[in-house]
């Protein structure tokens, strides 16, 4: 009957929209009352009754004047209860409780019970209950007691109740995993406001800026239970939100009566809807989720020289598929951050490890990791505490020929959680990578100078002719002699005045290192020929 209802209402509310009405209020129409309903009629009189009373909809009635006469063949309005003067919310509150729960019972024992306790709410006329109870003839006692179990129940902690609302929270977003709650909360007559235990309503739930687990965004859910969610990846922070609804909730004090003239009972019937609730949340902050970073490395010199110091350029950034990185703002969008002492926020500081290996014999070949009993030049270690961009690794030195190569690598361990570690990937670079490759090569050895021939003295105390010395093919000039062509002494013999006297009859005089003044040599015996010509 609570179905028949409210479809009446629906199928009259859909006729005047489509008819142009605009609805302010809930719709009222008229409705005629046909019979009795569920209950009692009196063996005494034959015609008084306590019970319900059916409307011509097949809808149910329990009378609210008893002082009126009964409501049978009378024409009957639906309107709201506040329209005919019941505001008073604790009244309307526990009128509204029997409407939902005992004006449709087929039971007659509980339907008698249930005009009953109306009656003992909205006055008695001057009788007591219990004269009211004989209309239910031999049953009279059970009717009275029902009544009475109505009451107890009307003002319980799960009784009539005079409105419910609904609350949605997210947990913290740093918090693992993130979840997202929904509690109703009834303002009962008995006991005040309480929260409903957990699964007591269903209700749907949907989430702007992060999935439940499954990947849906709406799902279905139930009071007081924790539901896993996720925040959309890409961002460094997270902002959430969730909306909840729930209808058809049997709480509240909104009451719907039928009514006719002054002199007819108004018959209390139950609602045309149930109670709704609504509720919506919002958080933002830093995402709990993991981000991915990666470098992008450059040596500082593809070749170089032993002893030569070489360093690594690196260009910090996140790996995709996080999000196409179209810019370095959507690079900086997708670096986690972490809450500073100060309450800012600030990017989350990695350590990146680069490893020089060499010297190799040859120009490595790229492979996803390190070969076996690779050699190591040294290790060094770069704190990226500004978050993605450029940085410079600390040299190292280059020892001997070959080829060097440096490999990289983020150790989420090194970055405590506090600073947001937790939250890091783990990376390494490949092996052999072109642009990490420099080559240190071997030196090219000097030339051996000839060595210097110094000629025998001849017998004739003249010395032989010297021989040609031999070019310097990188001058074109014979080499450097140390011995006079005059008369094959060392120029190192020739010292002190003795020395310079014979340097000077010689015909050559030293100026010094790597340097000589020479003459043409003419010996006694060639001037003596030249006078007797």
């Amino acid at each position: 009957m609570k179905r028949t209802l409210r479809i009446s209402l629906a199928l009259l509310a859909a006729l005047l929209v489509s008819a142009g009405i605009l609805l302010l209020a809930p719709s009222a129409w008229a409705v005629r009352a046909t019979s009795h309903g569920v209950g009692y009629l009196s063996a005494r009189d034959g015609r008084s009754w306590l019970g319900t009373h059916r409307l011509g909809d097949n809808n149910l009635g329990l009378c609210l004047e008893v002082t009126k006469r009964p409501p049978e063949g009378s024409e009957l309005t639906y309107i709201e209860g506040d329209r005919v003067g019941l505001r008073d919310a604790d009244l309307t509150a526990r009128l509204a409780f029997i409407a939902r729960e005992f004006v449709t019972t087929t039971d007659p024992d509980w339907a008698a019970g249930a005009q009953l306790a109306t009656w003992n709410l909205t006055g008695l006329g001057g009788h007591p209950s219990s004269w009211y109870a004989q209309r239910a003839n031999e049953h009279a006692l059970t009717v009275s007691i029902i009544a009475d179990q109505i009451r107890d129940r009307m003002n319980g902690s799960s009784g009539a109740s005079r409105s419910v609302s609904a609350s949605v929270t997210l947990s913290a977003l740093d918090a693992t995993p993130l979840t997202v709650r929904s509690e109703l909360s009834v303002d009962f007559v008995g006991t005040g406001r309480s929260q409903l235990p957990p699964g007591r309503h269903g209700g749907t739930l949907h989430l702007t800026g992060a999935a439940f687990t499954d990947g849906s965004t709406t799902r279905a859910i139930e009071n007081g239970v924790d539901y896993a969610i996720i925040p959309t990846a890409g961002n460094s922070t997270a902002d959430v939100s969730a909306v909840v609804d729930y209808t058809n909730l049997p709480y509240g004090n909104s009451i719907w009566v039928a009514t006719g003239g002054k002199d007819v009972q108004t018959l209390l019937v139950p609602p045309a809807a149930l109670a709704t609730a609504h509720a919506t949340t919002h958080e933002s902050g830093i995402s709990p989720l993991p981000f991915a970073p990666a470098v992008q490395t450059q040596a500082s010199s593809p070749e170089a020289t032993t002893g030569a110091k070489l360093s690594d350029t690196l260009e910090l950034g996140v790996r995709e598929p996080l999000q196409q990185i179209s810019s370095a703002e959507s690079v900086v969008q997708q670096w986690g951050r972490y809450t500073a002492p100060d309450g800012s926020q600030q990017p989350v500081p990695v350590t990146i490890d680069s490893t020089l290996l060499g010297p190799l014999a040859e120009a490595p070949t790229e492979s996803p990791s390190v070969p076996a009993d690779t050699p190591v030049a040294c290790t060094v270690h770069t704190l990226a505490s500004r978050g993605p961009g450029r940085y410079q690794t600390p040299e190292c030195a280059l020892p001997s020929p070959g080829f060097y190569v440096w490999v990289e690598s983020i150790d989420p361990k090194k970055t405590p959680p506090e600073l947001g570690g937790d939250r890091i990937q783990p990376w390494v670079s490949s092996f052999g990578i072109v642009s990490e490759v420099t080559q240190v090569a071997a030196p090219i050895p000097s030339p051996t100078p000839p060595a210097i021939v110094i000629p025998p003295t001849s017998p004739s105390g003249s010395p032989p002719p010297a021989p040609m010395p031999p070019v310097d093919r990188a001058t074109g000039s014979p080499p450097a002699s140390d011995r006079l062509a005059s008369t094959g002494r060392s120029v190192a013999d020739v010292t002190g005045e003795t020395g310079l006297a014979l340097l000077t009859a010689a015909g050559a005089l030293t100026l010094g290192a790597g340097s000589m003044i020479a003459t043409r040599v003419v010996s006694s015996h060639e001037r003596v020929h030249r006078r007797r010509r």
